[in-house]
Parts: structure tokens; C-alpha cells; sequence
């Protein structure tokens, strides 16, 4: 269930021009998955708490599992703020 709702993710930022690639997505020693998506950016993906990330306020934000679509809307804009640190705010810009 962890690599279908990673998969849907995925497929959820690209639907709103935020590519990732097969290399950003790792394991954790306790079966979880990371989505690495910008410089200080990481989506973790677990039974036990959804979708989980710090946002930019440094508080844990968690969402569902079952809405990657609405997960996708929530952490674009986190995305592209901290692409644009980096210099490429192009749409569909690896971040």
C-alpha cells in the first residue's frame, strides 16, 4: 500500500508540474518511504501517519494517504519555493 500511495503522489505532483524521478524516492530502516522533493523537503510516507512533512513553519503537517491529489495541492507551493532558491522556477522544472 506504501508504493501505491508513493506512486500516486507522484502522479499527483506531476499533474501540477512537479516532476520527480525514480532516485528521490527512498526506504527507511522501518519500512516507510521518503520523497526527497527539494533542498530540505521530504514527504514521508507511512501506515501509521499518512502523509507527513515539516512545513515551513518547522511544524509536522500530515495528511492521508487515500487524497494524494489534495496532498499534491498542499505541498506544490513548498516545491517551487524552495526551486526557486536554486535558481529554476521553470514549470515541470526538476526540484
Amino acid at each position: 500500500m506504501l508504493d501505491e500511495a508513493m506512486t500516486a503522489l507522484r502522479g499527483e505532483l506531476k499533474a501540477v508540474a512537479i516532476e520527480t524521478e525514480d532516485r528521490d524516492v527512498f526506504r527507511g530502516q522501518r519500512g516507510h518511504l521518503l520523497l526527497s522533493l527539494a533542498p530540505g523537503l521530504v514527504v514521508w510516507v507511512s501506515f501509521q501517519r499518512g502523509f507527513q512533512w515539516i512545513g515551513p513553519d518547522g511544524r509536522w503537517r500530515t495528511h492521508p494517504l487515500d487524497d494524494p491529489a489534495e496532498m499534491a495541492r498542499l505541498i506544490a507551493p513548498l516545491c517551487r519555493k524552495r526551486a526557486s532558491f536554486l535558481g529554476d522556477v521553470r514549470p515541470g522544472a526538476p526540484v
